[in-house]
């Protein structure tokens, strides 16, 4: 049991040494691509609660909604809180990653230098924390309106719902 736990974390080691920067960076291509579609998706729920030519025209959006709509507005809330966890899941596992990287080319089982294991363990964990950073802070700026859409959608479906229970 020990000698296949052996081969189990030098090849981990091994693989995460040799790309542990490029699955970091791979990390970052997903999340860059679950941060769009969020924002797509927020701005789709927003259009339905303030449609253009609600906005243009400075009018407070409309209070009667059909049981289709209210079944859609389900749905997308549904979703953009899936999307958005994705993304918020993605970026708390950065540090996690550059950690990883650390520890895996500290305990390779290679012919390099201690220096360059180092060198390995330090650009790991830079580029890491770099992306947690990049991301939590573009965060901040998406998860104020989500919370204002999904209070939004919340607060039509309990209405709707409440309306339809008196009914």
């Amino acid at each position: 049991m020990n000698k296949l736990m052996d081969i189990l974390v030098n090849f981990l080691a091994v693989m995460f040494y040799e790309a542990g920067n490029w699955i970091i960076i791979v990390f970052a291509g997903v999340n860059v691509f679950f941060y769009f579609r969020t924002k797509r998706a927020i701005k789709k729920t927003d259009d339905i609660f303030h449609p253009r030519n609600d906005k243009v025209n400075r009018v407070s959006a409309r209070m009667q909604w059909s049981p289709e709509e209210i079944s859609k507005l389900k749905d997308m809330r549904k979703g953009l809180v899936k999307q958005y966890t994705w993304y918020a899941n993605i970026t708390a596992i950065f540090p996690l990653l550059g950690i990883l990287g650390t520890v895996a080319a500290l305990v390779t089982y290679s012919d390099v230098t201690m220096m360059e294991n180092f060198m390995v363990a330090l650009s790991t964990t830079l580029l890491g924390v770099f992306c947690a950073i990049v991301f939590k802070g573009i965060d901040a700026g998406l998860s104020g309106p989500l919370d204002v859409i999904i209070e939004d959608a919340d607060y039509v479906i309990h209405e709707y719902e409440k309306k339809e229970a008196q009914e």
